[in-house]
C-alpha cells in the first residue's frame, strides 16, 4: 500500500422497510384508482375489474339417457357434456369420464365428432356410448366429467343416473270402464310403463283374464313411438263375454322385464 493512501470502506445503501414500501405502492395513481372504486358506493365490488382472466373450461351440463338403466351389460346408455372454452373450442384438449361408478373405464374419452355415438360434429356436446357392467350393484350412481384445455386448466362436473330393474307402472285403465251385460262391448286396455333402460324391453306384460271367465292370459303389445320419442304404451282388447253377470271385476297385472325385474297391478272394470 501507498504511503499516504486511504482505505475505502464500504458503504450500505439504506433499505426501505416493509411499511414504507406499501406506502409508496398504495401512493401510486393505478392503485388509488383501484381502491377507490373498490371502497365506491357507485363503483362497487366489481370482479371483472380485478380479474378478466377467464382461463377454465366450462361444463354447461351433463345429460345421461336413459336415468335409470338395467346393470344388464347390453342397454345403452348416452353420455353428453356440453363443453366451451374462453379462447374457442380448438382450445379443447379433451373431455373424458370416470365410468368406474357402473364397472366402466375410469378415464373415458367423449367426442365431438360425429361419431362413436356422438350425433353432430362441432355441436361442442362431448358424447359416448356406454352400458352398465352385470357385477354393478343396484342404487344411485356418481358418473364425473372432466374437460381439460391446452394451456393446462381443468373443469370439473357430475351426475348421477339409477341403476335399477324394477319396471314402474304409470297407469292402468280400461276403455270403456263400466260396461253393460250382455253387451258384447270391445274393451281397449291400457298400460303405462317407466322400464329401466328401453321401455320396449319386456319379457311380457300378462293381464289374468279368468275372473271374467276367460281362461287365457292376453299379453299386450307394445305401442311404438313416433321417430325418436320412446312411447310407454302398452295395448290390448278384448270383448266381454255375454254370461259375465252384474258386478266389480279385477283384472290381475304382471310384468317382467328382460332384465329379471318384475312388477304386479291390476285394472278395475265394472259391469252393470
Amino acid at each position: 500500500m501507498l504511503a499516504g493512501s486511504v482505505k475505502a470502506e464500504p458503504t450500505e445503501e439504506a433499505g426501505l422497510s416493509r411499511d414504507e414500501a406499501i406506502k409508496i405502492i398504495s401512493n401510486s395513481d393505478v392503485v388509488k384508482q383501484k381502491l377507490g372504486d373498490l371502497f365506491s358506493f357507485t363503483t362497487g365490488y366489481d370482479l371483472s375489474k380485478i380479474n378478466r382472466a377467464k382461463l377454465t373450461p366450462i361444463i354447461s351440463y351433463i345429460r345421461v339417457v336413459p336415468k335409470r338403466v338395467p346393470p344388464d351389460g347390453r342397454t345403452i346408455l348416452e353420455l353428453q357434456a356440453q363443453v366451451e372454452d374462453p379462447s374457442g373450442p380448438k382450445n379443447i384438449a379433451g373431455v373424458k369420464a370416470d365410468l368406474s361408478s357402473i364397472g366402466r373405464l375410469a378415464s373415458t374419452v367423449l367426442v365431438d365428432n360425429g361419431m362413436f355415438g356422438d350425433k353432430s360434429a362441432g355441436d361442442k356436446i362431448y358424447s359416448t356410448q356406454t352400458s352398465v357392467s352385470p357385477k354393478i350393484n343396484l342404487g344411485k350412481k356418481e358418473i364425473t366429467v372432466s374437460a381439460a384445455n391446452k394451456r393446462g386448466w381443468l373443469a370439473l362436473a357430475k351426475t348421477q343416473l339409477d341403476v335399477d330393474k324394477t319396471p314402474l307402472i304409470l297407469e292402468a285403465t280400461a276403455n270403456p270402464a263400466r260396461l253393460a251385460v250382455k253387451s258384447k262391448t270391445k274393451v281397449e286396455l291400457v298400460v303405462r310403463v317407466d322400464n329401466p333402460g328401453r321401455n320396449q324391453d319386456m319379457a311380457f306384460i300378462y293381464l289374468d283374464m279368468s275372473s271374467l271367465g276367460i281362461s287365457s292370459k292376453l299379453a299386450l303389445k307394445y305401442v311404438p313411438g313416433s321417430g325418436e320419442v320412446e312411447s310407454d304404451l302398452w295395448m290390448g282388447e278384448f270383448v266381454l263375454p255375454e254370461n259375465v253377470g252384474p258386478g266389480e271385476y279385477w283384472l290381475p297385472l304382471e310384468i317382467v322385464n328382460q332384465s329379471g325385474g318384475s312388477a304386479f297391478g291390476k285394472i278395475e272394470l265394472a259391469v252393470y
